[in-house]
């Protein structure tokens, strides 16, 4: 699903189609002057079928986050657009067809497969064992989808459905389903465990339309501006800072710089020794209003 000239609609990729086609009757609508072509320029279909072209259209397509300014003939044709090989190669577009998708230079855009059914855009989440999840408890599920994957990337949420189980939350996440084990955390808020059997449908996914690929921009971090950033409001004396300065330049690989290259251990673990009591178990309660914006 995209938009020409703001008008949504469905957009078919054909990388046998030499040009950019759209549909008479959509045209139409998009009030842009028709250029005339002559009346003797036809287009050839697979099966050699030809088509009359009715004239040529500049247009803005809009699909993802971007806009693409590009030149369209107008035939009477079943899809709404059709993106052919001069709009793929102009925008140096690649189509990755294990994953469905399509690669500009800054983002990832799932394509989905048309049948007899239309665009399916949701996946039903299903789970790959019997599983107790008992009262009050949180836990992960092992999960996987129902049926062939459509597309890569989804936000599984709480089934809109009826027959989802009681008592049983879904927490919202973004997944990648291309694994065979899809981690699912739900939530048991009731007094009574509860039994979810294998293949039982207990989450939906929504596919992402497009990704936006984080920009990887480099840039060497010398000692001194680690040393100036670090020690600028530092209430040290000289000798203190003469020091500090010489912790940094021998260990500044392990320093973070952003929040952006913060990164975790796994050589010790973390642990909170409350002497002889029991950890204390309480049921979850809801954060205030008042505190949600502190948190």
């Amino acid at each position: 699903m995209g938009k020409i000239n703001g008008i949504p609609c469905n957009m078919t990729i054909d990388t046998g189609a030499n040009v950019t086609i759209i549909q008479k009757d959509l045209a139409q609508q998009l009030e842009s002057k028709l250029i005339w072509t002559p009346p003797c320029v036809t287009h050839q279909t697979v099966s050699g079928e030809k088509i009359n072209i009715e004239g040529k259209l500049n247009v803005n397509i809009t699909f993802g986050s971007a806009a693409y300014h590009h030149t369209a003939y107008v035939a009477e044709i079943t899809d709404p657009c059709i993106l052919g090989l001069d709009f793929l190669r102009k925008y140096n577009f690649s189509l990755d067809f294990k994953n469905n998708e399509l690669h500009t230079a800054s983002e990832d855009i799932a394509l989905f497969g048309i049948n007899d059914e239309g665009v399916k855009s949701i996946h039903k989440i299903i789970t790959q064992d019997d599983i107790t999840i008992l009262e009050r408890t949180e836990m992960l599920l092992p999960g996987s989808i129902a049926e062939n994957r459509n597309f890569r990337y989804g936000v599984m949420e709480y089934l809109k459905i009826c027959n989802s189980p009681k008592g049983v939350l879904i927490a919202s996440a973004l997944v990648d389903l291309s694994g065979t084990v899809i981690p699912v955390r739900v939530a048991n808020v009731t007094d009574k465990a509860r039994v979810i059997k294998k293949g039982e449908v207990i989450a939906e996914c929504t596919a992402v339309t497009n990704v936006e690929r984080k920009r990887n921009i480099s840039k060497t971090v010398s000692s001194d501006n680690i040393i100036s950033e670090f020690l600028k409001n530092a209430q040290l004396n000289d000798e203190e800072k003469n020091v500090a300065e010489r912790v940094i330049k021998d260990l500044q690989d392990v320093f973070s710089h952003s929040s952006s290259d913060v990164g975790r251990t796994s050589l010790t673990q973390h642990r909170i020794d409350t002497g002889d009591h029991p950890p204390i178990k309480q049921h979850p309660r809801r954060l205030p209003i008042a505190k949600q914006e502190e948190v």
